[in-house]
């Protein structure tokens, strides 16, 4: 297989007569016009999102840049100018910014920012660069709303210091082997899951005193907060019933509100649909190639997953999830971002893509069909819920088409407000320049994101994470050639 093998559209027709072939009209669509004075453009409009009245409906997802400092995990010049670059981005919602450790046994990796207060003054000095670099850019008439994404990584904590044991919330019979468990590992106990409530209080307060206008509780991508929710097997009072499942969400919730108030405005990053493992079949490598992705060995009923029908896990279930976000309104949590799928475990569907990172998989299907779940999934939130401000995810993999079909979703009222990630990384500005001229035009340091995914392998390498069109990380890029090279990938 090629690489790039699918998105081959140079004209929104040939796009839309893809998603036809595929039968995903139902889910996807595009508008014919987003240039300036076309018509309405939703995007670029002023609204009401949560608490917040926002310049436009274009929203910044989270990004980590594996650049942190490791001893202290407090912010460095390299994360700091991330930050930069995305309060310069157009977007008028940072929605996290990256995801932020409560504690160091808590990182996805050695080099995550730790949300602490010993690194007050960094965060404190990164909102003050990231509220600069905002009024000084040419969106500086846009109001601007900067939330801190606040984690523990769970099952995926590898950035855990030497010995610090594996912090599994229950058993998966595929994923505790992946992370160097099994079913004997112990799991974290009751006791452990309730302190991080407190941790919790403490990242959120300190993230308050940086500057931060919200908080994020990352409850997504099968880290610890999603396999709270996803605990079904584990025994005792967080485990087996939906009520049980979310306790642990709901304590955490509590415990920042006593911290910061009823008032501060809170949000939640929520996976919608789990979906189940997959990995690379060797038999289909190439030269230079990884294979294609297959279905890892599961069992039916399907017990380990959040938003998964346990008798065809192929199929979300929606039921458990849209229980959640009106509870979650209840409590006055009335901002979701939605996602779907893990970065480790199925990665195809969480960051849809034709060009996988080291340790992803060559598609085994059209990508346009994970961009698809990842619109469906929240339209039906949305449509549940319309009393709540929903952001949509997976618009990245459109290219240059992502205007037309951002503008789709929002004027059919699937979601509130649209948003894009890593795609910032290889146009910092793109949102902007879909503002004000309707196209994002490549230049130097400025192309529209292809789904390269180098910023994805250079951290699976021990990098930081860049895009190969950023002349900052060329010597990044230089290394993570060398070192596909060397293990005999890189394309052909």
């Amino acid at each position: 297989m090629a690489r790039n093998e699918y998105f081959k559209y140079r004209e929104l027709a040939e796009l839309r007569a893809r998603v036809a072939e595929l039968g995903l009209f139902g889910d996807i669509g595009f508008v014919d016009e987003v240039h300036p004075g076309a018509g309405e453009r939703l995007f670029a409009s002023p609204a009401k999102f949560g608490p917040f009245e926002l310049s436009n409906r274009l929203v910044a997802h989270p990004m980590e840049g594996w650049d942190c400092d490791p001893a202290t995990g407090a912010l460095t010049a390299d994360a700091v100018r991330r930050w930069r670059r995305m309060a310069e981005s157009g977007a008028s919602l940072l929605w996290g910014m990256e995801a932020m450790a409560v504690g160091f046994d808590y990182r996805a990796n050695g080099r995550q920012l730790v949300l602490i207060r010993d690194n007050l003054g960094s965060l404190a000095d990164g909102m003050k660069a990231v509220r600069e670099a905002h009024a000084s850019s040419p969106n500086s008439g846009n109001r601007l709303a900067v939330g801190a994404q606040i984690t523990c990584s769970g099952r995926y904590s590898s950035g855990r210091r030497p010995g610090a044991p594996l912090l599994l919330t229950y058993h998966h019979p595929e994923l505790d082997q992946r992370v160097g468990g099994g079913p004997d590992t112990p799991l974290m106990s009751d006791a452990q899951m309730e302190d991080l409530a407190g941790l919790y209080a403490a990242s959120a307060r300190v993230a308050r005193e940086a500057g931060f206008d919200f908080i994020d509780i990352k409850s997504c991508h099968r880290y610890w907060l999603n396999e709270t929710l996803a605990a079904k097997t584990r025994p005792g009072k967080y485990g087996g019933s939906f009520e049980n499942r979310a306790k642990i969400l709901f304590m955490i919730i509590d415990a920042v509100k006593r911290e910061l108030g009823n008032d501060f405005p809170l949000g939640v990053r929520l996976n919608l649909y789990d979906g189940v493992p997959y990995e690379e079949d060797p038999e289909t490598r190439r030269p230079g190639l990884k294979g294609r992705g297959r279905l890892s060995p599961y069992q039916v009923p399907y017990l380990w997953g959040w938003g998964v029908n346990e008798n065809d896990p192929l199929q979300p279930d929606l039921a458990e999830p849209i229980r959640l976000a009106g509870m979650l309104g209840e409590r006055g949590i009335k901002m979701i971002n939605t996602s779907v799928g893990s970065p480790y475990s199925n990665p195809h569907m969480q960051r849809p893509t034709d060009t996988p990172p080291v340790d992803g998989y060559q598609p085994f299907r059209d990508p346009l069909i994970d961009v698809a779940i990842h619109i469906a999934l929240t339209r039906e939130l949305k449509r549940a819920h319309p009393e709540i401000s929903v952001v949509g995810t997976g618009f990245t993999y459109f290219r240059n088409f992502k205007a037309q079909a951002m503008e789709y979703c929002l004027r059919n009222k699937w979601m509130d407000a649209v948003g894009v990630g890593r795609a910032l990384l290889s146009y910092p500005d793109e949102l902007r320049m879909l503002v004000e001229k309707g196209e994002a035009i490549p230049g130097k340091g400025r192309q529209v994101c292809t789904g390269d995914s180098s910023c994805t392998t250079g951290p699976r390498l021990g990098l930081k994470s860049g895009c190969v069109f950023d002349p900052y990380y060329m010597d990044v890029m230089k290394d993570i050639r060398n070192r596909m090279k060397s293990l005999g990938l890189g394309g052909k």
